[in-house]
């Protein structure tokens, strides 16, 4: 059972089918949420990171999302524009420049379109 308490009637309509933007938003309520541990803001709190992947599938992604895989999971990241930090301090965090602890620019944050496959 995901957590559907997330009200998405009233987030901005994006899209050809009026889709809310919920992922940031299920996203930043996960990391503010202090029960969950094994995904933690950086000291500069642009960053975020998870610490114990396989407590993180088990028991937190079923309780915000439909669905209990990494790889779903990094695919919403890439397409919300998320990227993975790969040197330096934060490697291995993810970053998205309007995504903070703050939220203050979280409605900036849009779904890219997915990209076709053209033979």
């Amino acid at each position: 059972m995901y957590n559907t308490d997330l009200d998405t009637k009233k987030l901005k309509k994006t899209g050809k089918r009026g889709i809310p933007q919920g992922f940031p938003r299920i996203l930043h309520r996960m990391l503010n949420n202090q029960e969950t541990r094994c995904i933690t803001w950086s000291s500069t709190e642009n960053h975020f990171w998870i610490t114990d992947t396989d407590y993180f599938v088990t028991n937190v992604l079923p309780k915000y999302f439909r669905h209990s895989k990494l790889t779903s999971f990094q695919r919403q990241l890439n397409l919300y524009g998320f990227s993975k930090v790969s040197k330096g301090k934060y490697s291995g965090a993810y970053t998205h420049k309007y995504f903070t602890k703050s939220g203050d620019n979280i409605n900036n944050i849009r779904r890219s379109a997915s990209k076709s496959i053209q033979k």
